[in-house]
């Protein structure tokens, strides 16, 4: 009986069913249009005919307007191609250890880590068309999911080698 009513309501329903698919380089914007994938969709406002450049807002009234500032001291608005991330406010950094995400990129703009991981890339001021950072490289080596410098793997090779040269000269 339900699965009857939802088709009765899908026949006689004046709005499409299906989502909109839109060719190569453009996203879904409302129901019926599609907007280039690097702008804004102005659906939300009722405009889903309009786009805006990326890191501006749509107004009711169709225009687009300054995004909002970063509220952190030498912040950025950034956005990644990774991770989900979402056009939103970035705090400067210089080393990885300034960012909670332990992710500092080339630009001085903490990122997620999906950009320290080479997954994606950092735009600034949201704008995907311009030039992206990756994460600043990591000094000394990775050697069992750690950063060292080196040191410790020679220290531990040290150790085998002499372990196995006393143990060739002890009389048997």
């Amino acid at each position: 009986m339900a699965r009857a009513a939802v088709a009765f309501l899908i026949l006689v329903s004046p709005f499409p069913v299906h989502a909109i698919e839109c060719p190569t380089g453009e996203q879904p914007c409302g129901t019926q249009h599609c907007a280039p994938a690097n702008k804004v969709c102005c659906a939300s406002v009722g405009h889903e005919e309009l786009s805006c450049p990326m890191g501006t807002v749509c107004q009711a009234n169709g225009t687009c307007t300054s995004g909002p500032t970063c509220p952190v001291d030498g912040g950025v608005r950034t956005l990644a191609n990774c991770g989900g991330d979402t056009c939103s406010c970035s705090a400067p950094c210089r080393v990885h250890e300034d960012c909670e995400s332990r992710c500092c990129s080339e630009a001085g703009q903490c990122a997620p880590a999906c950009v320290c991981r080479g997954d994606g890339r950092l735009y600034l001021e949201c704008q995907t068309t311009a030039a992206g950072y990756a994460g600043k490289p990591k000094s000394g080596c990775t050697f069992g999911g750690g950063t060292s410098h080196g040191s410790g793997l020679f220290a531990l090779s040290l150790v085998l080698l002499l372990m196995g040269l006393v143990r060739r000269s002890a009389p048997r």
